[in-house]
Parts: C-alpha cells; structure tokens; sequence
C-alpha cells in the first residue's frame, strides 16, 4: 500500500464525544469560510451544509428504520450538532481575530521592543 492512515482511538467517551463537537465545528467552520469567501462555490457550500444537517438527522434514526440492534449514540450526535452550530455563527471569525492577536503579539516590532 502507499497510503498509511493513523487513527486514534479514544480512550474515554468524553473524549470521544469532544472529538465529534471538534468535527462538527471544523467542518461548519470552514464552510461559512468557503460560503464567505468564494462567491462561485456559495451554492455548493450551502448544499453541503444542508445535507451536514440532513446526515445528523438521519444518522441516528437509520438504524431504527433498518431495524438493526445497536443505533448510533444520540449524544454523539448531538455533540456533533452542537459543534456545528458554533461553526457556523462565527468560529472562523474567531479563529481569524485569534490569529491576528497573535500575529500583533509577535510582530518584528514587538520583538524589537
């Protein structure tokens, strides 16, 4: 093979269910970045993030519907959900004002002082 993945496996389940608050936020993230920057791509980010909310709903009811044994933790889920939303009304623009600090705080001008 030429591709080696790494996963880590969480040992705890809150780590788990932060992870899925992480993805949620990163992804809804960077598309309202996509959404805001890029005018000819607006309606493919828009149809994503529509069906990012779609694939919550149905993921945890597939398996009822299917009539399989174990369903997908709602809280994880919700987790995820949660974490889009923060994506969504302004984790990038967070994101951006943090690196600005930062960039200000170690500016060559600040490091000459």
């Amino acid at each position: 093979p030429r591709l080696l993945i790494y996963h880590r496996y969480r040992r705890e389940y809150r780590e788990l269910r932060y992870q899925m608050w992480t993805w949620g936020l990163a992804s809804m993230a960077f598309l309202a970045k996509c959404y805001r920057t890029d005018a000819s791509q607006r309606s493919r980010c828009g149809r994503a993030i529509l069906m990012e909310f779609v694939r919550m709903v149905y993921f945890p009811v597939a398996p009822l519907v299917r009539k399989r044994v174990r369903p997908w933790p709602l809280d994880l889920t919700l987790a995820e959900l949660v974490g889009c939303i923060v994506g969504l009304l302004g984790a990038y623009g967070r994101s951006q004002r943090r690196v600005e600090r930062i960039r200000r705080q170690y500016s060559p001008q600040e490091l000459a002082q």
